[in-house]
């Protein structure tokens, strides 16, 4: 499966895919990354 974003107002799935990086920060975004999983 692919990871996807949620829409803030209905908590459903989009067809947008997931952002892995939000930041310049490559580790943060690693953490981020992890922590959905968990």
């Amino acid at each position: 499966g692919k990871l996807r974003k949620l829409d803030p107002q209905t908590g459903e799935m989009t067809d947008e895919g997931f952002d892995f990086n939000v930041s310049k920060d490559a580790q943060y975004n690693q953490k981020r990354y992890e922590a959905l999983g968990e």
